[in-house]
């Protein structure tokens, strides 16, 4: 009897804490996240006058004792609502966790209970203090200013839940560590810490945390089934209680409070022609007007230009699309809400497929025929009669007496008798003639000049900028090109492209190398660029990249995102 009378009296002090929750969580079906705020801050405003604070201040200083990563025990809250709460949006401790830290917590959850919620409260106090602090800062300016925006509004009512969990923490925190024996591990116990041992095998040293929070949910599961470690601790089955229904509320208010975008034009009808301009309708729950919101242009799946960045303003004109896109029937257009409110959700919209045309080239009209020119004959002249010049009798030239000169003949040698004359022959020498031999010329490819479209290509693909990191002299046409995840293994897919032409589609990086071979243009820098179909976890997509002309390899890093691709440039040896 004694023991029910204590049990009932301590759920009566539980009930009897107006302090901390009291009025923070009133029934309410409205829509509008600022007229709810309001009506907290009217009926209930004890908890966010300057006294209040102070008091809190006082209470729990800044001084939590917590020991380095100990924070993280704060996913112990409620751990069977850990992956949703997660999906909620929770930013309390970034995106991944250590490996060893994650084991660490859980191996503590089951041999030391007492100990792990211990350190459960204390972080849950830090936590709830660093929200409270938030939510008082836009309470205070409401109450000067009685004016609330949509941002302020949702950012108070999240971060109010901070307050509501200080109580329920330092209750737990001020309960005594008893002096536990040594653990003894039944088969059950022993069955679970197989289990991180698994873990420890299976993941990499960071582990992202939507991969560890199912995790956490379920070795907890586990821990309920057999009943043993922290899940048979009362107290923190207690507390944990009260952190699910807080939690539980405040994930349902993200997700009521959610905004959204709807593209109303184009639709599945739609046929845009090039190169007319194009426009753009779109509604919006819960986003401000002077937001603004990213359009882009998607083939398939890949983004083939950024159309802009507009204010809310529900409609936008005179938009150019680019003169190089194809012609297809396989466009959308995708909106993301820009900068948020709510900085758990980001709205975003993908319209279904619609089609895009050329418009006909303008024929030439065909020039008229030259009008034939009219001739005038003129009457013909008679023709003047020649005139015969006189021709003068032509004069005798006096005669000139010239004297001969007397010529005196040497004297020739007589022939003694039997002497007879021996004809001399005299040859020539020929100069001689090199013989010509036939000489096979050697081509060498003339660099031609690039044409305006190969400028283009480079500087310029598919909507996205092209920055060239490295340029490299290899001594062969035929090259290898080896790819493969440089740092995390994160699911980036990527293609890669040599000059404007797909020589890797749609590969998925891993650590393991893939090899491809490539043949290069001589006759001028080849451009092969990295070209990123998504994000993978962990932005912006980079490969590593060895290039292997048979005589020496390069290695390079290639970053590329849905904006813009980094390339490098290839020359042949000539």
């Amino acid at each position: 009897m004694k023991h029910r009378l204590l049990i009932a009296l301590y759920y009566l002090s539980v009930l009897l804490v107006p302090v901390y929750g009291a009025g923070l969580f009133p029934i309410s079906t409205t829509e509008d996240p600022i007229a709810l705020c309001k009506q907290i801050l009217d009926q209930k405003p004890e908890p966010w006058q300057p006294d209040s604070r102070q008091n809190l201040l006082e209470q729990y200083g800044d001084a939590y004792g917590l020991a380095e990563n100990e924070d993280k025990y704060i996913l112990l809250e409620s751990p069977t609502l850990a992956f949703s709460y997660f999906q909620g949006g929770s930013s309390v401790i970034g995106q991944s966790i250590s490996r060893d830290v994650l084991i660490h917590m859980l191996k503590q959850a089951i041999t030391a209970p007492q100990e792990t919620t211990n350190i459960l409260a204390r972080a849950t106090i830090q936590q709830g203090m660093k929200e409270y602090l938030k939510a008082y800062e836009i309470a205070a300016k409401y109450r000067e200013s009685q004016e609330l925006n949509y941002a302020d509004a949702l950012q108070f009512l999240d971060n109010r839940f901070g307050y509501s969990k200080l109580n329920h923490a330092e209750r737990l925190s001020g309960r005594q560590v008893s002096n536990s024996q040594a653990f003894n591990a039944d088969k059950n116990t022993k069955k679970i810490l197989s289990e991180l041992e698994k873990i420890g095998k299976r993941y990499p040293s960071s582990i992202p945390l939507v991969n560890a929070l199912p995790i956490f949910e379920d070795i907890y599961q586990q821990l309920l089934a057999a009943n043993v470690g922290i899940a048979s601790y009362q107290p923190f089955r207690e507390f944990s209680s009260e952190m699910q229904r807080l939690n539980q509320t405040r994930i349902n208010e993200r997700i009521k409070f959610r905004s959204e975008i709807r593209i109303t034009y184009p639709d599945s009808g739609t046929v845009w022609t090039i190169p007319e301009p194009v426009e753009l309708k779109w509604t919006t729950e819960k986003i401000d007007p002077d937001k603004t919101i990213r359009f882009f242009l998607v083939k398939d799946d890949m983004v083939v230009q950024d159309l802009g960045i507009f204010k809310n303003e529900s409609v936008r004109s005179d938009i150019v699309l680019r003169r190089g896109l194809p012609a297809g029937d396989n466009y959308k257009v995708m909106g993301i809400e820009q900068f948020p409110a709510n900085k758990y959700h980001v709205a975003k919209f993908a319209t279904p497929f619609f089609s895009i045309r050329k418009a006909p080239r303008p024929q030439k009209k065909p020039e008229p025929e030259p009008e034939p020119e009219i001739v005038v004959e003129e009457a013909a002249k008679p023709e003047p009669a020649p005139v015969v010049p006189e021709i003068p009798e032509p004069v005798k030239p006096e005669e000139v007496a010239v004297e001969k000169p007397i010529v005196t003949e040497p004297p020739v040698a007589e022939k003694s008798a039997g002497e007879e004359q021996v004809p001399v022959e005299i040859i020539k020498e020929e100069t001689p003639v090199a013989e010509k031999q036939s000489e096979v010329p050697v081509k060498i490819p003339e660099k031609r000049p690039e044409t305006e479209e190969e400028i283009a290509l480079r500087n310029f693909f598919d909507g996205r900028s092209i920055s060239y990191t490295k340029e490299l002299v290899v001594e062969t046409d035929r090259i290898q090109i080896s790819l493969w995840d440089h740092g995390r293994q994160d699911g980036d897919i990527v293609s890669i492209y040599l000059n404007g032409d797909q020589v890797v589609s749609k590969h998925t990086l891993t650590y393991k190398k893939k090899v491809y071979e490539v043949t290069l243009d001589k006759s001028k820098p080849n451009d092969l660029f990295l070209y990123a179909h998504n994000l993978g976890r962990f932005a912006p997509n980079t490969v590593s990249i060895e290039i292997n002309d048979g005589s020496n390899a390069e290695n390079i890093i290639l970053n590329s995102d849905l904006k813009s691709c980094e390339a490098v440039l290839i020359n042949v040896k000539q």
